[in-house]
């Protein structure tokens, strides 16, 4: 639904969304998804702002899933973010 949000352009919708996920405990089974919430979130505050250090962490993070042993899923994010980081 972030995905979708961020490609229609309703980044303040996709925020609402994040907001209520950033309520859950960080536990490990949901690391990855709050790591995902992270990654949304940096790059609609740069769609706001176009400070540079959102895109950094947005690439750290994608980095993270090649570390973690989920490449095939990070080379789809990483595509993801090259298409809609400057929307």
């Amino acid at each position: 639904m972030l995905q979708q949000g961020i490609e229609e352009k309703k980044d303040s919708e996709a925020k609402g969304l994040i907001d209520l996920g950033k309520q859950l405990n960080v536990l490990p089974e949901f690391f990855l998804y709050r790591e995902m919430l992270t990654f949304y979130e940096e790059l609609i505050a740069y769609h706001g702002d176009k400070k540079e250090m959102h895109l950094k962490k947005c690439e750290l993070i994608l980095e993270s899933f090649e570390w973690g042993g989920m490449p095939t899923f990070g080379k789809e994010m990483t595509k993801f973010f090259n298409k809609y980081k400057e929307k």
